[in-house]
């Protein structure tokens, strides 16, 4: 919000300028690059609402292209918004510059609008301007709800840690009970600094001056490795591990510590959420330009409600288990993969088992013939 705040004496500056050149009647081909050369959209409307110019920009905001301009409908019949319809009223009306913030549905788009008379024209027109302020109302949100979520993470095992100190000052707790207490404690510490440890890797790969260390790496073999870390618990909950691997080398350029760690956090949910007697399949495949990696169970599966989530942070998908991660293992796997000009979607259903497909660049300078 304060950096809106900061930019609308600025917009307001522009916005009057527009005016000016409007007002100007500059030469056809001048104005029409003055226009075209805005990020923002700006529109020339007279006072019964046709738009006599548009710029790209605006097109481009508003949904409104070339036939439905020619097919002379008010720009309130295109847009169908009051609150930008009563901007343009009052900007008229009292031959003065307003502006709101307005919430458009068509299409769905948070827009700043100042609107702005013509003071030389005859004919009563005004000069819309709109900022698209979408992406970041967005990621405002993204920010508070992440602050919540950090908030709410780290409350919970603080207030474990408080209610177990204060039981044990209190002289209640039997002797034969602290050491539990102990233990919980420090799984308690455990899980925060678990937290906290991911929250800063998340924001290191999140950073733009973030450098990645790459290696070429032989993915078939880099699977096969990261499985192998997990033949003893699979065994313990009599889970099958299948491997397919492509059957000639698939090399890829990347940093091999976090793309483990990416195929780590697969294996490991996929552990997690099949139960006994289950099949977690790793598979390698060659398509094109690509390397794809695939980890497919048949565990409980994703439901439809949560699938549009899995990759936010914190979000857990079985919200009722409290031994199941962070909720930042998704998130930090979709950034590394992003950072490695690569990708990952999942295909699941409730009961049905989760397939999660990994995209990433093949080497080709290191292609065996």
């Amino acid at each position: 919000q304060e950096l809106v705040d900061l930019l609308l004496p600025v917009r307001s500056l522009v916005n009057n300028i527009i005016s000016m050149i409007f007002s100007f009647k500059l030469e056809q081909d001048a104005l029409e690059a003055l226009l075209e050369a805005m990020a923002d959209g700006v529109l020339l409307v007279d006072a019964k609402g046709q738009i006599l110019r548009m710029n790209s920009a605006a097109s481009q905001l508003l949904h409104i292209d070339s036939d439905q301009l020619k097919s002379n409908q008010s720009f309130m019949g295109l847009v169908f918004d009051h609150e930008l319809a009563n901007l343009v009223h009052l900007a008229l009306e009292n031959n003065s510059i307003t502006q709101d913030e307005i919430e458009l549905l068509r299409p769905n788009k948070i827009m700043d609008a100042i609107v702005t008379p013509i003071q030389n024209s005859t004919n009563r027109e005004v000069v819309i301007t709109l900022h698209d302020l979408t992406e970041i109302r967005r990621i405002n949100t993204t920010r508070k709800e992440f602050v919540n979520n950090v908030s709410h993470e780290l409350k919970t095992p603080l207030t474990a840690v408080k209610a177990m100190v204060e039981t044990m000052e209190n002289g209640v707790l039997p002797k034969s009970r602290q050491k539990e207490y102990f233990t919980k404690i420090n799984d308690e510490i455990d899980r925060m600094t678990t937290i906290v440890t991911e929250l800063l890797k998340l924001s290191g790969i999140e950073r733009d001056n973030y450098q990645e260390s790459f290696d070429t790496v032989n993915i078939n073999k880099l699977v096969s490795q990261v499985s192998d870390n997990f033949k003893d618990i699979l065994e313990k909950k009599l889970i099958l591990l299948e491997l397919d691997l492509f059957p000639s080398p698939l090399v890829i350029n990347c940093n091999q510590y976090h793309i483990t760690e990416v195929i780590t956090n697969l294996i490991d949910n996929a552990t997690k959420f099949t139960p006994e007697n289950g099949v977690i399949t790793l598979a390698t495949k060659s398509s094109d330009d690509f390397v794809i990696v695939q980890c497919k169970d048949t565990g409980i599966g994703i439901s439809e409600e949560d699938m549009p989530h899995v990759f936010e942070r914190f979000y857990k998908v079985d919200k009722s288990r409290s031994d199941t991660g962070t909720g930042l293992g998704l998130s930090i796997a979709k950034h590394i993969l992003e950072n490695h000009q690569g990708n990952i979607v999942v295909n699941s259903n409730v009961n049905d088992g989760s397939e999660f497909i990994i995209t990433l660049p093949l080497d080709k300078t290191n292609i065996t013939p």
